[in-house]
């Protein structure tokens, strides 16, 4: 009798010992757990971060890069403007240089006659 109880407390120390270490594993996988959800909403947060900062560098590049065209719309538009004076003055030149022409003409044959 003695012997079934001592063996009854070994197996029941056992169990006991067994209890408190599942019971520790338990809190350790909890602990686990929680850093893990810390980490991972640590990480989602940085990844937040990361993607306002690249959609505001985007904001910002496609503004800049809506002025540049602007600018070089505009350029292109007095180049375009200063042509077509030069051509416009280029054709006043040659009527002129051809009125001339024909007055001279006129004047060299009346000077002949």
């Amino acid at each position: 009798s003695s012997g079934i109880n001592a063996e009854y407390g070994k197996l029941s120390q056992t169990e006991t010992d067994n209890d408190d270490i599942k019971q520790a594993m338990e809190r350790k996988i909890e602990e686990n757990d929680s850093v893990m959800r810390e980490y991972q909403d640590r990480l989602d947060s940085e990844q937040r971060k990361a993607e306002d900062r690249l959609r505001s560098e985007k904001d910002t590049l496609n503004q800049q890069m809506i002025a540049l065209e602007k600018e070089y719309a505009d350029r292109i538009e007095k180049i375009l403007v200063t042509l077509d004076n030069c051509e416009k003055k280029r054709e006043s030149e040659i009527k002129r240089h051809k009125t001339e022409e024909i007055s001279y003409t006129k004047l060299l044959s009346e000077k002949d006659n």
